[in-house]
């Protein structure tokens, strides 16, 4: 099961510490799959696939970020032999966020990384979404990042289309349960020209960090993950290394 959650596991036995990154709703494992090279050999990146797709395309996507967390917190405790950080993008930051949460009394993260996404506790204008399919379609070409062969060919739209209703589906159920702050340094980053996050919002990220956190706008909208991917990747590095 656990090559199944984590196909793009960058095997370093010397690694010092383990870097497991989730993607934003859509997203697949794969887009983690090279930032292991760019981190260099004392980081094991480990990109967790999430159900719906890619290694897990044979399994229904989750639209229940409690039950979500629970499986990938159960695939993760085995791995955890080692210090290991939290990384998500959008989406992905809300599921890091509530996994770093659910690891606390196992094995709690050195490091939270949460990457274009509001603070959980501010509630989200944009809520609920639009689920039918040209309400799905009309967010997905507002916000961009969606290849446009996906809106051009039926077949990958029908793959598609599952999956993303389901990511927009949890976050549209999802209840952040206020409790004390993560006793553990947070770093969030944040587009400078994102039209649907403020940097105020990523920085409202401050509420949830018991111990350090630091704020890292990045020049690029919504999806600087990949436009700006070395300047994100190096201030990873950065705080790894302290």
């Amino acid at each position: 099961m656990s090559r199944v959650v984590f196909p793009y596991r960058d095997d370093k036995p010397h690694a010092r510490m383990r870097l497991f990154c989730v993607p934003y709703a859509g997203g697949a494992a794969s887009l983690y799959r090279l930032w292991g090279k760019v981190l260099g050999p004392s980081i094991e990146v480990v990109p967790v696939e999430l159900p719906g797709r890619g290694t897990r395309m044979n399994e229904a996507p989750l639209n229940d970020l409690p039950r979500l967390v629970e499986g990938l917190a159960a695939a993760m405790r085995p791995v955890l032999d080692k210090p290991y950080a939290l990384f998500g993008h959008s989406m992905g930051a809300k599921v890091a966020f509530e996994l770093a949460r659910a690891l606390l009394a196992h094995r709690p993260p050195t490091h939270l990384f949460v990457s274009a996404s509001m603070a959980p506790q501010l509630p989200d204008p944009r809520l609920p979404f639009d689920l039918s399919t040209e309400g799905i379609i009309a967010e997905l070409r507002e916000r961009g990042g969606t290849p446009p062969e996906v809106f051009e060919e039926p077949e990958l739209l029908d793959i598609f289309l599952p999956i993303i209703r389901a990511d927009f589906d949890l976050l549209g159920r999802y209840e952040f349960a206020p409790g004390p702050p993560l006793a553990l340094p947070v770093t969030a980053f944040g587009g400078t020209r994102d039209p649907e996050i403020t940097l105020d919002d990523v920085a409202a990220w401050k509420g949830n960090a018991g111990s350090t956190f630091r704020m890292v706008p990045i020049e690029g909208d919504h999806f600087f993950i990949a436009a700006q991917q070395r300047e994100l990747l190096a201030e990873i590095a950065t705080d790894l290394a302290r």
